[in-house]
């Protein structure tokens, strides 16, 4: 007599994220059945060089599958981070992505036109 499968694969639903957090070297997913997958940002260059701030606005789609950085323009299928797919992008991209990103970061701080501070008499 064989005993009980407690592994019914037959009905496996995908894997999804809760919430997002992040260390200084690391990010931290946490699914809905409370599993807790812990990877380097150097995993994900975009990331990891995203401030506080970008990596804060995170969106979760298909009930939490995949994470979404819309300003960051990184997305992140939670099956991929379980599996342990790193980011594929080519060190080129990712640098005219820094340049288009520190250029968007520089013009959020630099004053409108005419609300400068006024020049010493």
């Amino acid at each position: 007599m064989r005993g009980m499968n407690s592994f019914n694969r037959t009905a496996e639903l995908p894997t999804t994220a809760s919430r997002v957090e992040f260390g200084a070297e690391a990010i931290r997913v946490i699914l809905k059945d409370e599993r807790v997958i812990e990877v380097p940002l150097a995993w994900y260059p975009r990331l990891e060089f995203a401030t506080a701030g970008e990596r804060s606005k995170v969106e979760m789609f298909g009930s939490g599958v995949s994470l979404y950085w819309p300003e960051l323009d990184e997305e992140l299928r939670v099956d991929d981070l379980l599996m342990g797919h790193r980011s594929l992008e080519s060190p080129a991209s990712l640098a005219r992505w820094q340049d288009e990103m520190n250029e968007r970061r520089a013009s959020r701080t630099s004053k409108p036109w005419g609300q400068e501070a006024p020049l010493p008499s």
